[in-house]
């Protein structure tokens, strides 16, 4: 899945796999309610997504949020987003810079 995810984005680099989610667990990345999946805050993403994509539904545990986070080669973490609801995703420009 992560392979398919890799190739239909482009994404140019190695894409690490958390089977058990200790990742998610050490980064303190929290477990959504039905309302952040469902509720309102959600609703305007939820169907920009589905006009986009379809007929995609999710693969993954629905109520695991999502984050970000940049961890330099010493194991610092450079930059970590904690997502609050299902379509909340981090300001892209603020990862970019973090990267460089």
């Amino acid at each position: 899945m992560a392979a398919h995810f890799k190739d239909e984005f482009e994404i140019p680099f190695t894409l690490l796999v958390d089977h058990d989610k200790r990742t998610y667990k050490a980064l303190a990345i929290q477990r959504a309610s039905a309302w952040n999946i469902y509720g309102p805050p959600v609703w305007v993403n939820g169907l920009r997504s589905i006009v986009k994509h379809p007929n995609k539904i999710p693969k993954q545990d629905p109520f695991q949020l999502g984050g970000a986070a940049v961890v330099d080669k010493s194991g610092e973490i450079l930059y970590l987003y904690r997502s609050r609801a299902s379509s909340d995703i981090p300001p892209i420009d603020e990862v970019l810079s973090t990267l460089q």
